[in-house]
């Protein structure tokens, strides 16, 4: 699979939902969030590809993180999320209006 496909088929299955059908992934540690001023489907090619420097620097800015309690505890059950599955991660980004 060519990066441009694999781009287009990340695109493709973008799905937005509501935070409490996250809650199983994340009580299994799986969620990362991913900062809204990113392209979600750039981190998850980064991860898919194994890009480590890349995920690394967002890590260090504070823009690819694992939600923490608090984090969990503020999203409502209605707050809606954008994510895409690169196993074993669950990729979510809130969706801010």
């Amino acid at each position: 699979m060519t990066k441009t496909e694999m781009q287009e088929r990340l695109e493709a299955e973008i799905m937005e939902v509501e935070w409490d059908a996250l809650l199983p992934h994340y009580a299994r540690g799986a969620v990362v969030r991913i900062a809204e001023d990113l392209p979600l489907v750039k981190v998850a090619m980064a991860f898919g590809l194994d890009l480590k420097d890349d995920v690394t620097a967002w890590m260090a800015e504070g823009k690819v993180t694992k939600p923490t309690d608090e984090d969990a505890k503020a999203w409502r059950a209605n707050d809606r999320f954008r994510f895409l599955i690169v196993q074993p991660f669950v990729l979510v980004q809130r969706i801010v209006e």
